[in-house]
């Protein structure tokens, strides 16, 4: 009776050692190939959306603890956002870094700062309008009505750290 009880325990923390290796794994080697240049490549058809998540989707239904669990309750178990969420997630770090001058971009060729700050932070971004249909999804365009929703004490920290960790529940609200 011992015996067996040892070989649970033993099991199961062998399958908890692949679970963190296959989690390691998949977040080094998968996903950031589905992430890269979010900001410059971001998809918007519902279609190009639904097959990045379908990648994601597999990949947590491959552990066989959670694998019976809707695609919601399997990010959760795992601490994960879904794609979707990480990308105007990025998209947010990124402006943050550019309106901050952590990048080499200028932010005064990419952004416009809205002069008045009646409303909101002093940082709001005038959303640039256009008269194409297909510049509608381009960065600049797409991160304005975000980045103007968040609160002054999220876009007035000081890194680019701990602006993602207080943005990351003000987006959740918006894209959950």
């Amino acid at each position: 009776m011992c015996n067996a009880n040892l070989f649970k325990m033993q099991s199961t923390s062998h399958l908890q050692k692949l679970l963190t290796i296959y989690l390691r794994l998949y977040m080094a080697m998968v996903r950031p190939h589905l992430e890269f240049a979010s900001p410059v490549w971001n998809p918007y058809l519902a279609q190009d959306i639904n097959r990045l998540e379908a990648v994601q989707r597999h990949a947590t239904k491959r552990i066989p603890s959670i694998r019976h669990l809707p695609y919601s309750e399997r990010l959760t178990s795992l601490g994960m956002d879904t794609l979707k969420l990480r990308r105007p997630a990025a998209d947010l770090a990124d402006t943050h870094k550019i309106i901050n001058h952590r990048t080499n971009n200028n932010s005064e060729h990419l952004f416009k700062l809205h002069p008045s700050n009646t409303r909101g932070h002093i940082y709001k971004v005038r959303k640039q309008h256009s008269s194409h249909d297909f510049r509608k999804h381009f960065f600049t365009l797409r991160v304005a009505e975000a980045w103007n929703r968040l609160p002054a004490s999220v876009v007035s920290c000081r890194s680019t750290a701990s602006f993602k960790t207080f943005m990351l529940p003000e987006i959740r609200q918006h894209y959950t």
